[in-house]
């Protein structure tokens, strides 16, 4: 028969006290050129099969076998009009869970068979099985975000040293590691601009802190590294005379960018290099010595004989703060936080050396004066150490903050020490360069002319090359460092740079047609669309828009045209591209939203709902594919939804359709045609679910829902859904203990993230660092499993390698701080899907304390075991 038989029998043994309900479904007879041929037919009898089994409710389970419908292996492209069965199984398996409908796909002849009968025999836990050969594939829907593999393998690009714009940028805030050459291009000089060809670039202590997302999370803060370097002018804009091509120069840019291979500037932040330095010297001066000489000579007022207290004096800006402070001829008192960095400070000649990492500098700085305090402190400290800080000035003496930490937590400021006409100020170079230029300008001349004078000598400087510029920042991040860290650019040869948005996924030459274009996401689509640049956009509906959608269609490019007609019919999908193609414009592709909803539960379920729910879904797509057959298309876009993988109850026929639409999707794929099926949750400000914020449930912003649909079609998916908020929280709870289920619900998301089941390919997943941690028993074996983990990550911080790790060793003698603890609860954070406090590491001090508060806050540790702090030192 053309059409695939449904059938049933009843099966018992003597060893399984169980009776099972078997529904064969038979392979299609076409199986490579008609992908609709019986999948309403599937549907609308497994739907029958329900309506009876509803009415006869009995102790039995439900089987609904298939044979090669799934592609489970690399060489399998499954088949479309099976898939029916899954989307209307799993929301049987929430309207109805006492059947416990179980899915097997096996493989055809008398070996299927055999494996077949071992299966029901076994009456195994799991819901959807596929048997190929020996092998036993069990379907579990995972979380699947953009991995750093996709990103490198779809979105790369080599570029040439000293002829390609390339930038540093932070991959993942909060991640030293993620640090990455991004692909910018260049931009030629605009007026009173010059380009520099970068040759070095210091490094500052602010670069640190915008990596670990501690100075705000802008879409532009990944860019905002590299305030300072040295290089050759490559080009000079209209009204730039002192300044000419190859001339070698120093330039400071403080809105970021300097770490890569050319910057655009203005030609008033960029000065002639001095000729008796290097690049490389050079590029570690602008910031350190403009910070210093603007700190103690402009804010200060530092006098001769005065004393001053310099904070942290062995880094870039406290080396330079001595140079200034002793030409300014000032006393000088100074801290640092290691015996080795005191014991440089003492060798410079600084008569008073105090430890940082301690407030004892205080009492010791009154000794030191007889009791007096200092005329001025440089701070670079933070907490506590502040107050300290202002306890150690005399009367009418001036505290000069450098740090931001303190300032952007808006943490408290006791007054009481200000009461002796304390001045208490603030340095912030950027600032001070976009508000006040022509200080900024003065302020920059007279640093440089000082520098070039030789008056303030050049900063010891450690050099790495930008392709380490991951263990530059790590080094500066613990403080390991004295002086100035300086990045170097070659010359010459390639290296790769990732593209900043990814691959264009829209050309500017192409045409794309949006079914349901005149609804709520098929016109948020459209947007996109015109902002990507398309050259013509074809809107299809079956209604006339009304005024409103009129008035936004007009707001579109001029080239969008709207074609009316029903996509269910063969004649509108060919009027649809006759339109797109008119005048020999290619057409690059198809975004399919069509849709009716005609919800009801299974038991209610008519022929004509099914129907209704399917035509525009399947059959539209289907002629979609026919009447583009000849066209070489980059994507065909599917809008499915969660339905499919989720169950919702009362959407089987709705189900029943988009499974159908995910299986196409791998079809195509495997046929040659690239396509994307998309598993929507639902959008909160357009379309037909705009009343579940309502209800109480996360939904998908419009912007972010277009941003995951560019990044799925950029990395080349087949299907993933988008779904806001927890996973779990999605999941129907008849269905909660579903062995499709199981990977979501121990390690809930915090945001709206892509889940898939593998591009519908059943697989046997490997699962993470929780799962690992609950297969073990709760005791020493789970304990000693989370302090491995952590003493991991914390080797990845500190870049000890594989150094042993006492779990019981202060992290603090290990070089510790809060910067690095920050580092650390970040890690965790993604890694385990948890949200802790930002004092947690701190809490937890040692290695083994820090895994069983862990295990406590996860729900790992031993029911009987009270919960503790873990504070021991």
């Amino acid at each position: 028969m053309p059409l695939a038989d449904t059938f049933g029998q009843h099966l018992t043994t003597p060893t399984n006290p169980w009776r099972a309900v078997v529904l064969l479904f038979r392979a299609p007879t076409a199986p490579h050129t008609d992908p609709v041929q019986g999948a309403q037919q599937r549907a609308r009898r497994l739907l029958a099969f329900a309506q009876a089994a509803d009415e006869h409710r009995g102790a039995w389970r439900l089987y609904a076998v298939t044979r090669h419908a799934y592609a489970v292996t690399e060489d399998e492209s499954g088949h479309p009009a099976h898939s029916t069965v899954r989307g209307v199984a799993r929301v049987m398996a929430v309207e109805q869970p006492h059947m416990r409908p179980t899915l097997i796909d096996t493989d055809p002849g008398e070996n299927g068979l055999r494996a077949l009968a071992v299966e029901l025999l076994a009456d195994a836990p799991e819901d959807e099985v596929a048997l190929r050969g020996d092998t036993r594939h069990i379907a579990r829907i995972n979380r699947a975000p953009i991995t750093p593999t996709e990103r490198t393998a779809c979105a790369t690009r080599t570029v040439r040293f000293g002829q390609d714009g390339f930038r540093l940028r932070v991959g993942q805030l909060g991640n030293l590691d993620s640090l990455e050459l991004a692909a910018t291009g260049r931009r030629q000089p605009g007026e009173g601009e010059v380009e520099v060809r970068v040759d070095a670039t210091g490094l500052n202590f602010r670069d640190v802190l915008t990596t670990l997302g501690m100075l705000g999370s802008k879409p532009d803060t990944p860019y905002r590294i590299g305030f300072e370097c040295a290089g050759e002018i490559s080009a000079v804009g209209p009204g730039v005379h002192h300044l000419r091509p190859k001339d070698n120069v120093l330039a400071v840019q403080l809105e970021g960018g300097a770490f890569g291979s050319f910057i655009t500037l203005p030609a008033a932040a960029v000065t002639p290099l001095p000729p008796t330095l290097s690049p490389t010297t050079a590029a570690g001066l602008p910031t350190a010595y403009l910070t210093a000489w603007y700190a103690l000579r402009h804010v200060a007022q530092l006098a001769p004989g005065e004393r001053v207290l310099i904070h942290s004096a062995t880094g870039g800006t406290g080396l330079a703060a001595i140079a200034v402070a002793r030409l300014l001829g000032a006393d000088i008192l100074a801290t640092a936080g290691s015996e080795e960095k005191r014991h440089h400070l003492r060798g410079m000649g600084i008569r008073c050396v105090m430890d940082s990492r301690t407030l004892d500098f205080a009492e010791q700085t009154r000794q030191a004066t007889d009791g007096q305090g200092v005329d001025v402190v440089l701070n670079s400290l933070s907490g506590p150490a502040v107050r300290a800080g202002l306890e150690s000035l005399r009367p009418f003496g001036r505290f000069i903050e450098l740090g931001v930490r303190d300032i952007l937590a808006d943490a408290p400021l006791r007054l009481a020490p200000l009461r002796h006409n304390i001045t208490f100020s603030t340095v912030d170079l950027i600032e001070l360069q976009q508000r006040r230029p022509e200080l900024f300008a003065t302020v920059f001349r007279e640093a440089m002319g000082q520098i070039a004078a030789q008056r303030l000598k050049p900063l010891l400087c450690t050099e790495y090359p930008l392709d380490r510029a991951a263990d530059a920042f790590h080094l500066m991040a613990r403080a390991g460092h004295i002086g100035k860290i300086v990045l170097t650019v070659p010359d010459r040869g390639e290296t790769t740079a990732v593209l900043p948005d990814g691959p264009p996924v829209v050309r500017t030459d192409g045409a794309y047609i949006i079914t349901g274009g005149l609804g709520g996401l098929g016109l948020a689509t459209a947007r996109w669309l015109a902002e990507q640049g398309a050259s013509r956009i074809i809107l299809n509906g079956r209604r006339c828009p009304s005024l409103e959608t009129a008035r936004d269609i007009n707001e579109l490019a001029s080239s969008t045209t709207v074609v009316l007609g029903d996509i269910s019919r063969p004649d509108t999908a060919q009027r649809l591209v006759t339109a797109a193609t008119t005048g020999g414009v290619p057409l690059r592709g198809i975004v399919h939203c069509a849709m009716v909803l005609d919800d009801a539960a299974l038991a209610t379920v008519r022929d004509h709902q099914l129907k209704r729910v399917w035509a525009p879904k399947v059959t539209g797509a289907w002629n979609l594919h026919q009447a583009t057959a000849t066209h070489s298309l980059d994507w065909f876009v599917l809008y499915s939804s969660m339905s499919s993988l989720l169950g919702n109850a009362g959407q089987g026929t709705y189900a029943a359709a988009n499974a159908w639409l995910d299986a196409f999707a791998t079809w195509r794929t495997r046929n040659g045609s690239p396509t994307l099926a998309v598993d929507w949750g639902p959008w909160g400000e357009t379309g037909q679910a705009v009343d579940f914020a309502e209800r109480g449930y996360e939904t998908i912003p419009t912007r972010k829902g277009l941003e995951a649909l560019h990044s799925l079609l950029a990395h080349q998916r087949v299907q993933t859904a988008v779904i806001p908020g927890p996973a779990q929280t999605w999941i129907p709870s008849a269905a909660a203990y579903s062995s499709l289920f199981e990977l979501l619900a121990p390690a809930p998301s915090e945001s709206a993230e892509p889940v898939t089941d593998g591009d519908n390919t059943l697989k046997r997943p490997q699962g993470g660092i929780r799962c690992r941690l609950e297969a073990l028993p709760a005791g020493i074996a789970r304990q000693t499993a989370l302090e491995s983990y952590l003493a991991d990550h914390i080797r990845a911080i500190l870049r000890t390698g594989s150094s042993t790790l006492d779990p019981h060793t202060p992290l603090k003698s290990l070089g510790f701080d809060s910067l690095l603890a920050t580092e650390l609860r970040i890690r965790l954070d993604t890694d385990l899907d948890v949200r802790l406090a930002s004092n947690f590491v701190w809490q937890h001090p040692t290695v083994a304390s820090l895994a069983t508060a862990l295990a406590i806050h996860m729900g790992l540790a031993p029911r009987d075991e009270p919960p503790h702090s873990g504070s021991s030192s």
